[in-house]
């Protein structure tokens, strides 16, 4: 009876925690643009350093779901809103040429585990960072 008790106790936490939205591993930061770089090649940039990352583990999500670049440029993979999507998924948002983007790494494994949202989003953040600096600047 303990058992079938603290089964319940479990599942009414994880419907909760499901409910409110706040499970799943997530981490945010924001990101210097350099001036030459436009936000087509940032987002460039972005499905590459993904693509690279894809390479070495295969819970990084390739499909890119929006890739928004005028209005408010935004640029998501693996259905970003979604709660219940396993992997890592991307979403990077830059405001017309403001010299930064907001960036967000979800990591989720099977009952919102942490598959590691702070190092998935510090091996993102490198592979840009490293992308947009090899663009050439603006003469």
């Amino acid at each position: 009876m303990t058992m079938v008790r603290n089964l319940v106790r479990c599942a009414a936490v994880l419907l909760a925690c499901v409910a409110a939205s706040g499970c799943v591993p997530e981490e945010t930061a924001t990101v210097a643009v350099p001036a030459n770089v436009s936000t087509a090649a940032l987002f460039d940039c972005a499905d590459a350093a993904v693509r690279e990352l894809h390479r070495t583990d295969e819970q990084w999500n390739l499909r890119i779901d929006r890739r928004q670049v005028a209005d408010g440029g935004v640029f998501e993979t693996g259905t970003f809103d979604e709660d219940n999507v396993m992997g890592y998924r991307v979403r990077l948002v830059r405001r017309g040429a403001e010299p930064i983007a907001a960036l967000n790494v979800r990591a989720a494994g099977p009952y919102f585990t942490d598959l590691g949202a702070a190092p998935a989003l510090s091996s993102f953040r490198s592979r840009l960072d490293a992308c947009t600096a090899r663009i050439a600047p603006i003469r």
